[in-house]
């Protein structure tokens, strides 16, 4: 049995996972990827003629690799299929390329991704080729989200802290990531792992979205980072240059304290509370006159009774003896 093992495992080897590339849908397409840390660019017809291009899968391949591994797995066509139509979906030229942060994931990069990321699953598509997170230069993210969950061909969901968007190949399914808690595999601080270990509790993962088919590009919600409209009201020209008054505030009526209430016995006995009109309200009493102010006839009487007397003349004064003076008396010397 020990003389047998080793060709098992050749035979094993030999028989890694493999793909069909001989039916393709109908119609010629092509694809560019671009791996922006690399540099790396490549522009493929992935099929054509009823058939998928065996090199261009190869050139797939090796983009899609495990950046920390060096490793390559065959990549499902039906994830190239599904980034070019949501490229079409978007309107956008086949000659846009499309960027490609991770593709292909190893077992033991997986892992050590998940020692620092609970939103990285243990049995990941990424770890089978099925998975990819892109994003498209000069488009937000959210729209690209948006527009992948309605075409229904696998799992989508949004990575706010990147920016880039999770696109697969298995089950309809959406989930949610809360901005934050992402982790990468570069090498963090001290600070960054302590922080790392603290438990944090996170949303649920894997939970199925269904989302309507895009009929209209108008349909597409409003970008989470995009600037907020506010409407202004304009005021007209006589209104330019005028302080606002405030509209006038309406006091409530001051309840009426007259009110009283009798009770009145019923055929059963039973006493019955009544509250009657209100009593007219007494007119204010008319404030008597101050004693140090006197009508007009008592003015009157009392004019007549003291008869007019005109003053004296005052007898005029005699002038006063003129002095002579110097200059006369030195004239008459």
């Amino acid at each position: 049995m020990k003389k047998f093992i080793p060709l098992l495992l050749l035979l094993l080897a030999a028989c890694g996972p493999t793909r069909d590339l001989s039916v393709a849908p109908v119609g010629e397409q092509s694809i560019v990827l671009w791996h922006k840390q690399s540099g790396e660019r490549i522009d493929v017809t992935t099929r054509s003629n009823g058939h998928y291009n065996e090199s261009a899968f190869n050139q797939i391949d090796h983009i899609f690799r495990d950046r920390h591994t060096g490793e390559e797995y065959p990549i499902d066509p039906k994830l190239i299929d599904a980034l070019a139509d949501l490229r079409d979906k978007l309107l956008m030229s086949p000659s846009d390329p499309i960027e490609l942060l991770s593709g292909y994931r190893s077992p033991e990069s997986n892992a050590n991704l998940a020692k620092t990321n609970k939103y990285v699953a243990k049995s990941s598509f990424h770890m089978k080729g099925k998975a990819a997170d892109i994003r498209i230069p000069e488009m937000n993210s959210s729209a690209l989200e948006a527009v992948a969950k309605t075409m229904q061909k696998g799992g989508v969901a949004l990575y706010p802290d990147s920016g880039h968007v999770h696109v697969d190949t298995g089950p309809i399914r959406g989930w949610s990531v809360v901005r934050g808690q992402e982790a990468g595999l570069k090498e963090r601080s001290t600070k960054s792992r302590m922080a790392g270990r603290v438990p944090v509790q996170q949303p649920p993962v894997g939970n199925t979205v269904k989302v309507k088919p895009l009929n209209s590009y108008d349909d597409l919600p409003e970008p989470v980072s995009g600037p907020k409209i506010i409407e202004h009201s304009i005021p007209g020209p006589k209104a330019i240059g005028k302080k606002a008054t405030p509209a006038p505030v309406s006091k409530p009526a001051p309840k009426s304290t007259n009110v009283k209430t009798t009770t009145v016995k019923t055929k059963g006995g039973l006493p019955v509370r009544t509250n009657p009109s209100p009593a007219p309200a007494k007119a204010p009493a008319a404030k008597p006159a101050a004693p140090h102010k006197k009508t007009v006839d008592e003015a009157k009487k009392q004019w007549v009774k003291t008869p007019y007397h005109a003053p004296a003349k005052a007898t005029p004064k005699a002038p006063a003896p003129k002095k002579p003076s110097k200059k006369s008396a030195t004239k008459d010397k």
